[in-house]
């Protein structure tokens, strides 16, 4: 193995260390039923189920501290980072205040942090989990 290589494991490792496969794997499948169940059928009723997972991901990548995101978005919440997964996707989505402070901006590079950490976790372990980049903006908002 290359040195190169090496080092891109080292990083991938350590970039998804808090997210865990498990999280992955899960989201992976949900993904897959809901495109089994609806995308030929209902397309529209796909892209809001993809709509839901990708607020399921979001969560678990602030409350991990996944690349800094809550210490750089949402410090407020580091108290609550130890709420059950389910607790602290309501608390972030069914809190308003948590997003009233956001500056355009603020929120632009959030958006974009959110779809690099998309495009990576679904590269990741020889594209894997590729059927992530369906929650993506661009496949979401098409």
């Amino acid at each position: 193995m290359n040195f190169l290589k090496l080092c891109n494991l080292i990083l991938e490792s350590l970039l998804i260390e808090n997210v865990k496969q498990l999280d992955l794997h899960k989201i992976y499948s949900e993904i897959n039923y809901s495109e089994e169940l609806y995308r030929k059928k209902d397309k529209q009723k796909f892209k809001n189920e993809l709509k839901e997972i990708k607020k399921r991901l979001i969560s678990k990548l602030i409350q991990t501290n996944y690349n800094s995101m809550m210490d750089n978005y949402f410090p407020s919440l580091k108290k609550d980072s130890k709420m059950s997964s389910d607790q602290f996707h309501n608390k972030l989505f069914n809190t308003p205040e948590i997003w009233e402070n956001f500056k355009p901006e603020d929120f632009s590079k959030f958006i974009e942090d959110i779809e690099k950490a998309i495009d990576f976790l679904s590269s990741i372990h020889n594209s894997r989990y590729s059927n992530l980049k369906l929650i993506s903006k661009k496949y979401i908002n098409r």
